[in-house]
């Protein structure tokens, strides 16, 4: 039908958002948004922050809380009030997710935590972690869209600018720190895309199991 229509047609790349922690952000706030911007809908959506760029003054912290955020999810029916963690959309999207993940490890990235597809009658795969990703490895510059997030540090603004900038890939950022200054300095008006300052983005899903009555 696309091919049909009058209107021109630009394809958008996404799915490979970065975020950008400085070391002067609200803690709490930067973790909590940048494990919601890889595991929210198993990173199946365009503006995934899937490449997250940590200051290297709080890396090792950032990387520690952060595992321990994204290994507490409960997967199974999304349609159940305990689940906090749904399937993927299909075998050919699983078998994508788990090549990329084998292409983190020969890459010689760390694996932190996930790597693997999780157990049930569904296309579970955990949520995935690699650290110390080089900047032209493969999870690093194109578009996984699941959940599988790629960790490097950055020392200084004009590196972390540039590493961010430099993919095809990626539809928008979100940047963390205190300074107002930092962050307008940081994407608006340059090649991130849309850019979110001391959040993520705003997901608003109502599910309904019509099936099983008033809840």
């Amino acid at each position: 039908m696309l091919g049909r229509s009058p209107l021109p047609e630009v394809p958008v790349w996404a799915a490979a958002s970065s975020t950008l922690s400085f070391d002067d952000t609200d803690w709490d706030n930067a973790l909590f948004w940048a494990t919601l911007g890889i595991t929210a809908s198993d990173g199946q959506i365009c503006a995934a922050g899937s490449r997250i760029y940590v200051q290297d003054t709080i890396y090792d912290r950032f990387v520690k809380d952060f595992s321990k955020r994204s290994q507490g999810f409960i997967h199974g029916d999304s349609l159940l009030r305990e689940t906090t963690k749904g399937a993927v959309t299909g075998r050919a999207q699983l078998e994508r997710i788990l090549s990329y993940i084998q292409k983190g490890k020969d890459s010689g990235a760390r694996l932190l935590h996930g790597g693997e597809r999780l157990p049930g009658d569904d296309y579970f795969v955990a949520n995935t972690a690699f650290t110390d990703v080089e900047q032209r490895a493969a999870i690093m510059q194109e578009e996984v869209f699941g959940p599988l997030a790629s960790i490097a540090r950055f020392s200084t603004e004009d590196e972390v600018i540039a590493k961010a900038n430099d993919t095809t890939f990626g539809l928008a950022a979100a940047v963390f720190t205190n300074d107002i200054n930092k962050a307008l300095r940081s994407g608006f008006g340059r090649d991130m895309g849309r850019e979110a300052v001391g959040d993520w983005t705003t997901t608003k899903t109502a599910k309904w199991n019509i099936l099983a009555g008033e809840q």
